[in-house]
């Protein structure tokens, strides 16, 4: 049964005074204290919080980190505790605390392997749950000090609540709607990763009057940049879709809401996104307009009406524009109704360094033959040219770059790759490109799919 995780965002408290010691899991640093000081981690909902539904983190998992930047304690604590005690000598430390309904439902890292950049992911087979994450600055404790510091927790995800659908035509035997692309990591500091993304597909069931509607109850990461959304009506052999590029991204900390209508031929579907602020924020809305000339089908049905009388046959499509999205790709190019489409994934590591030209666009083009990519997006993926990969990469809805990355792309027909570099004192960060002979073993390949509109 699916358990309401309304958690309350209120104070983490952090004591630290002079009393008794109790044994965790602190490293051989621990062995000469000197005159320790005491860590005592409350984990509890704000007292002076009365939000309907609050209720105190469940699990928690707070990493304690000397100056070095090595973890030196890991602290754990429980709906029943609401806290943890360990002992540290007086030293300069930082903390970063996890919390949540079932913390160990993420891939945490031990204490060996943690740093801040640690990536928590959803463990294979387990269900995302409100997931809250929060780190201090550097703190310097001194011996026989009294000390209290306070963390409040930050939420990472998303909640998508409702889904409906109206007058979706009667011979339609299912209705999905889909998000992409969302985050799958993030890491201990609460900093996004965008080395993988993933989608989200929600069932709608059929009610009455032509309405189909779903309540998901569902945890998600935020989206990475402005989020690509697609409406999908099944019918017996076939499907037909209406997809749309939103205006802003879908952040953490909101409810999400989503309704919309099925107009007939020549309007398509429109949504209005409703988001929620989770114990605090602003409500926003946001209307999402879904019309025939961005919807896809792949029907040999030609009787898709409805019970109204309305036509809905798939007129012809008009081209996308450049810089926006059509099934699930970024559109890099468009020439009347040729258009090139850019994979929403990537992958690295697939060839070593000092492997020649020829053998690593052998290995490039066996993955690229296997390369899946988009919504109903078929065809023979290349590695792009050099134009193409540069057009991409700077633009931060399709690629969002946060360090130095390099990516495979085509010279003629030589095998090069562009290096891509974030400007941050600029906003937003522009990126500075130059192309490479040399790349190294984590060189990125993101494809592209030439496809012609019907």
């Amino acid at each position: 049964m699916k358990h309401s995780s309304s958690f309350v965002l209120g104070a983490m408290a952090v004591l630290l005074a002079l009393a008794g010691c109790s044994k965790d899991i602190v490293d051989e640093q621990a062995q000469d204290m000197g005159d320790p000081c005491q860590l005592t981690i409350v984990t509890r909902g704000d007292a002076t919080t009365d939000d309907e539904g609050a209720e105190s983190v469940n699990t928690g998992r707070i990493y304690v980190f000397n100056q070095d930047n090595r973890c030196v304690s890991i602290l754990s604590t429980d709906e029943d505790t609401q806290g943890a005690v360990t002992q540290l000598p007086a030293g300069t430390y930082s903390f970063y605390a996890v919390g949540g309904f079932d913390v160990e439902r993420m891939s945490l890292p031990t204490q060996d392997a943690a740093s801040p950049q640690s990536e928590l992911q959803l463990l294979s087979g387990k269900e995302m749950d409100d997931l809250l994450l929060a780190h201090t600055e550097t703190t310097t404790l001194v011996a026989g000090e009294n000390r209290t510091l306070t963390i409040p927790l930050e939420r990472q995800v998303q909640y998508i609540e409702q889904v409906t659908i109206h007058q979706v035509p009667a011979n339609v035997t299912g209705v999905e709607l889909v998000i992409e692309p969302l985050y799958q990591k993030v890491c201990l500091d609460g900093t996004l990763t965008s080395n993988a993304t993933e989608s989200a597909t929600i069932e709608l069931a059929e009610g009455d009057d032509g309405t189909w509607q779903a309540e998901p109850e569902l945890y998600l990461l935020p989206s990475k940049g402005k989020p690509f959304i697609t409406v999908r009506f099944l019918y017996d052999g076939g499907s037909k879709s209406y997809s749309y590029s939103a205006s802003e991204p879908m952040e953490a900390n909101h409810k999400v809401k989503i309704e919309g209508t099925y107009r007939g031929s020549g309007v398509g579907v429109q949504l209005t996104g409703v988001l929620q602020g989770m114990t605090w924020g602003e409500d926003r809305i946001i209307t999402f307009d879904f019309d025939e000339t961005n919807s896809g089908s792949q029907d040999n049905n030609d009787d898709n009406g409805d019970d109204n009388g309305q036509n809905n046959d798939n007129p012809d499509e008009d081209a996308p524009t450049v810089g926006s999205f059509y099934k699930g790709c970024y559109v890099v190019n468009v020439s009347g109704k040729n258009v090139t489409l850019v994979s929403p994934t990537e992958k690295r590591n697939l060839v070593q360094i000092g492997t020649s030209n020829d053998e690593a666009l052998a290995i490039l083009q066996g993955e690229l033959a296997a390369w899946t990519a988009g919504d109903n997006v078929s065809g023979t993926w290349r590695i792009p040219t050099e134009d193409e990969a540069r057009a991409f990469l700077v633009d931060k809805n399709c690629v969002e770059i946060e360090s130095a990355q390099t990516y495979f792309c085509m010279v003629g027909t030589e095998l090069m790759a562009v290096e891509v570099r974030p400007n941050y004192s600029t906003d937003p960060p522009t990126q500075f490109i130059k192309q490479t002979s040399d790349w190294e073993g984590n060189t990125r390949l993101r494809p592209v799919i030439d496809i012609t509109l019907p």
